[in-house]
């Protein structure tokens, strides 16, 4: 069953057609959820410090993310990878372990950084109250991992799509937004703010 359901999501699409409509449903499903997710948090926490205090956490993440992740985003990455599928399948793989090594060691030490300076930098761009402080470096330093597992994810999904394997690509807005819904029903009772992370 298991081998089943592993074939499936990782098969070939074959038409162009088929792609366009696999991306455009799981695309949808993604925005449904992303609304399901913004109102569990509207009920949950309201108008409230905790949600801002949230909301800012994501901020010095987000901004790794979208510099140093974009280094390997499909629209960078992609045509580099086609021009070395023609050379062979050695030469693809020698591109992506360079690329992969370079990426990896660059976010995580960017990410480390991130982590040492956080109340240093929270301070500068992104001051709240004192009573606020403490829990608000403990959720940013917690979401630093986020840009090393998302940047993994969107380089993986060059490689994918490549591969015509536009399955694996879809899915990984569906398990981003119901990671957030997870932390927002169940690890929040049990750990608080930072179960959101």
């Amino acid at each position: 069953m298991v081998k089943k359901v592993f074939n499936f999501i990782s098969r070939e699409v074959g038409g162009l057609h088929e792609a366009a409509y696999l991306l455009g449903f799981f695309a949808l499903l993604s925005q449904i959820l992303a609304l399901f997710r913004d109102r569990l948090l509207a009920y949950t926490f309201g108008a409230s410090q905790a949600l801002d205090i949230y909301y800012t956490a994501f901020r010095i993440p987000d901004f790794i993310f979208v510099t140093v992740a974009s280094l390997v985003s499909m629209s960078v990455l992609i045509p580099f990878l086609m021009e070395r599928i023609d050379k062979g399948h050695k030469e693809v793989k020698v591109f992506i372990d360079a690329v992969f090594s370079f990426f990896f060691f660059t976010i995580a030490a960017i990410s480390i950084l991130a982590f040492i300076f956080t109340p240093f930098l929270l301070k500068i761009f992104f001051p709240v109250e004192e009573r606020d402080y403490a829990t608000l470096i403990h959720m940013t330093r917690i979401m630093l991992l986020s840009p090393i597992f998302l940047g993994f994810s969107n380089f993986l999904a060059s490689v994918t799509q490549i591969y015509k394997r536009f399955f694996i690509y879809a899915l990984s807005p569906i398990f981003y937004n119901l990671g957030i819904i997870i932390g927002i029903v169940f690890f929040h009772r049990l750990w608080g703010m930072e179960g959101l992370a």
